[in-house]
């Protein structure tokens, strides 16, 4: 995530939006690399929901804070809402309109817990929301799906060449990830997509059912 806020703003340009409830790091991770940031507010609704604010707002805060990007999490940490694909063509919406980049952190995806398919930057392209494509950046990680946080192994994916030569370039001077690790994550190279769908599958209907349990365990001792 620094390499990113490394390069899609300066110390002295404009700032990285956020939405909040944020997730907590970002702004460590901005404030290490003396990066501003600038948010937009959420609410809790009735329904138990943190739902994204109307397009107006959002596009007032943009006019006026001018932000280079904007950081979104599809399957939101910490509040756990599960943004819908409109959400995110709107947001891509803006970015297109106000020449921002799209920065999805997408660490959790495949871990949703209702009938809705999965939602992505990458599911978003030209033919939705036309010029999203060469803006769009996500954040992966080995931690949260595939249970292996102590890896330490991510990934920061984009389709504009130019942004992936200069990262590619800047990180050259990083030590790579631990090689036990490497080969472990370096595995999953060799499944076939089917394969990894039932892994998610797996994992989804595992941390369900804990979720649902807790729920009912919670709702039977609220008076």
């Amino acid at each position: 995530m620094e390499l990113v806020l490394l390069g899609v703003s300066d110390a002295n340009d404009k700032p990285i939006m956020l939405i909040d409830p944020a997730y907590t790091n970002y702004l460590a991770f901005a404030a290490r690399t003396s990066r501003k940031t600038t948010s937009l507010q959420r609410t809790l609704q009735d329904d138990g929901k943190f739902s994204l604010p109307q397009s107006e707002y959002i596009e007032a805060t943009i006019k006026e804070q001018k932000p280079s990007a904007i950081i979104v999490i599809p399957y939101d940490n910490p509040t756990g809402q599960l943004y819908t694909r409109e959400d995110m063509v709107r947001i891509a919406e803006l970015c297109v309109k106000h020449n921002m980049w799209m920065i999805s952190d997408e660490a959790y995806r495949e871990l949703h817990y209702d009938k809705s398919d999965t939602i992505s930057i990458w599911g978003i392209t030209d033919q939705d929301v036309p010029g999203i494509e060469g803006r769009r950046i996500s954040i992966e990680t080995a931690s949260k799906v595939w249970n292996a946080c102590g890896l330490r192994i991510g990934a920061m994916i984009t389709d504009s060449q130019e942004f992936h030569q200069q990262s590619v370039a800047e990180n050259t001077t990083s030590l790579c990830s631990n090689i036990i690790g490497q080969y472990i994550f370096g595995a999953l190279a060799h499944e076939s997509k089917e394969d990894l769908q039932k892994w998610y599958d797996l994992q989804r209907n595992y941390y369900g059912s804990m979720l649902q349990t807790l729920s009912d365990d919670f709702q039977s001792l609220l008076p």
